[in-house]
């Protein structure tokens, strides 16, 4: 009975063994669940933080894209190949950031099919530790139907004694009875005497039978026993497979966990070196700004200045129109006849009172302060030469002092004498010598 009893209470002891066993688990899958949830919390996290920053560069690089286009277009041949070449750089930039992109929702797709494989690893391991819970708490069911069976066998076994030794006792009684009676007749003494012997045969057949239902009671409690051992060795087994299976788990978990990590961080630099590219985009980009609107500004300054001078230049051919000038080599020339300016004969003085053709020379050049004057004196081809260069130099300087007089500055006048030498008619009629008498005015651009 106390082997039995031993026996139950080692099975007692690994059942709650088993028991605790199972709540350290339990304990430990839902840490586990804990700091998978916590990891995945903090990989979304960063990966939406990253999508957005992604998004907010491309935006950005795009709206840039478009605005260099919009800024550039009919510029000059070299600005339209800076900025070809800007755009393709940001279109390259723009490849890479989808690259990136992509990379990132792979790393995404792993990431949801690990979290996949892990719930899947958690339910599967969930659903066993119930199943051994539940074998568990069967078994300590029976084994403490078991222990109440037994309970009741030893009960009624010792009440089946105690009646025994009641019997006993009593037969004993009737012993000293018989023994007191002795003196009887041997008949009536032998028939009571095998009376008693067969009544304690019974009863002690009795006894035997209970003492070995007892015995058939126990063993069958010991191989329940046994039975229940076994149950709680195949647990124990399946649980340190469990065990090993979870650890395996475990494992991958932790190997993932460190793939995604090294993928975040792969994604991390990479978009550190995009934003380099992207800064660096922007600051070449700044510097052509800067660079195309100092070159607008000096075009439009330009642009500005040749209105004015081609305002200048169309106001000053239709001034030279109105005086009938006409172009040359030597510049734009203002021929002064004999009557324009009313020269004495053989004399080299300008009469009093207005000269028009005079005055609108000279406004002319008090106009445009950029032109200057070449005066040159002609003669016919009566009288000696030398007298004929002298008359035609004074009258070309007579012209210019008139020119001073009326506003123009000394320093933009020239004069010469030409004398006889360059004729533009006969000399052999009054028409083509009054032609060639004559002063000429050449206006070109002043050299600075």
């Amino acid at each position: 009975m106390q082997a039995l009893e031993s026996k139950l209470n080692a099975a007692a002891q690994s059942h709650a063994a088993l028991q605790a066993d199972y709540d350290s688990e339990k304990a430990r899958v839902a840490e586990l669940q804990q700091s998978i949830s916590a990891q995945e919390q903090s990989i979304a996290e960063a990966q939406a933080r990253h999508a957005g920053e992604l998004e907010a560069l491309e935006a950005r690089l795009a709206e840039r894209i478009d605005y260099y286009r919009t800024a550039l277009e009919g510029s000059e041949p070299d600005r339209a190949a800076q900025l070809a070449g800007l755009t393709q750089q940001a279109e390259t930039e723009h490849e890479a950031l989808e690259q990136a992109e992509k990379a990132l929702a792979q790393a995404q797709d792993e990431l949801a099919q690990a979290r996949d494989a892990s719930q899947a690893t958690e339910a599967e391991l969930t659903a066993k530790l119930e199943e051994a819970k539940t074998q568990a708490q069967a078994q300590a069911a029976a084994l403490v139907a078991a222990e109440e069976s037994h309970a009741g066998a030893m009960s009624e076994a010792r009440g089946k004694i105690f009646s025994l030794d009641e019997a006993l006792n009593g037969a004993r009684a009737e012993l000293g009875a018989l023994q007191e009676k002795l003196n009887l007749t041997a008949a009536d003494l032998n028939a009571k005497l095998e009376k008693s012997q067969e009544a304690l045969a019974a009863q002690r057949a009795e006894m035997d039978a209970a003492v070995l239902a007892a015995a058939e009671e126990k063993q069958a409690l010991e191989a329940q026993i046994e039975e229940a051992k076994g149950r709680v060795a195949a647990l124990e087994e399946t649980l340190a497979e469990q065990k090993a299976k979870l650890e395996k788990k475990e494992s991958v978990l932790t190997s993932t966990k460190a793939e995604l990590t090294a993928a975040l961080a792969a994604a991390a630099e990479q978009k550190l070196a995009l934003e380099s590219q992207i800064e660096a985009a922007q600051g070449r980009s700044d510097e052509l700004e800067q660079t195309l609107a100092a070159e607008r500004s000096r075009a439009a300054a330009d642009r500005q200045a040749s209105e004015q001078t081609l305002d200048s230049v169309r106001g000053l051919y239709t001034r030279f129109a109105e005086l009938g000038g006409k172009k040359t080599d030597r510049g734009m020339l203002l021929s002064l006849a004999e009557e324009d300016l009313r020269f004495a004969s053989g004399m080299a003085v300008l009469p009093a009172g207005e000269l028009p053709s005079l005055d609108r020379i000279a406004a002319l050049l008090s106009g445009y302060p950029e032109l200057s004057a070449f005066i040159e004196g002609h003669t016919d081809s009566a009288g000696p030469e030398e007298i004929n260069l002298e008359m035609s130099k004074a009258r070309a300087d007579a012209v210019k002092q008139a020119l001073i007089e009326r506003g123009v500055a000394p320093e933009r006048l020239t004069s010469e004498g030409a004398g006889e030498s360059r004729p533009i008619a006969e000399n052999a009629t009054a028409a083509g010598r009054r032609q060639n008498r004559r002063v000429e005015v050449y206006v070109v651009q002043r050299a600075d």
